[in-house]
C-alpha cells in the first residue's frame, strides 16, 4: 500500500474536535476559520482558557496537513496554492524594495 487517504474528514475533524463546535457556532462568519479575525468564537474561547493551548494547535496542524493533502490530490488547487504564494512573494520584493529607498 502506498498512500493511504482520508474520507469524511470534516466530520473526523468534529468528533476529534467536539468541543470547538459549541463554541464555533457563537463566530461571527459562517466561513470562520478560527486563525484570525474578530468574532471567531474558537479564538475567543482560547483567550478564555476554555480550549487547551495544546488542543488548538493540534487542531492547526490537522488542518494544515488536510489542506496539503487536498492540494495533493487536486492538481489546479496545487496550482493555485502556487501561484498565490509566487504573487505574496513578488509584492513581498517590491515592499522591501520600496522601503530600502
Amino acid at each position: 500500500m502506498r498512500e493511504i487517504g482520508l474520507w469524511n474528514v470534516e466530520e473526523g475533524v468534529a468528533q476529534t474536535f467536539f468541543e470547538f463546535d459549541e463554541y464555533a457556532g457563537q463566530c461571527k462568519y459562517s466561513d470562520c476559520t478560527h486563525t484570525h479575525g474578530v468574532g471567531c468564537g474558537v479564538l475567543s474561547a482560547l483567550e478564555k482558557g476554555l480550549i487547551s493551548k495544546e488542543r488548538y494547535d493540534n487542531y492547526l496542524k490537522l488542518r494544515k496537513e488536510l489542506k496539503y493533502l487536498e492540494s495533493k490530490q487536486n492538481g489546479s488547487a496545487q496550482i493555485a496554492e502556487k501561484r498565490k504564494w509566487k504573487t505574496i512573494h513578488k509584492e513581498l520584493k517590491n515592499f522591501n524594495k520600496k522601503n530600502k529607498q
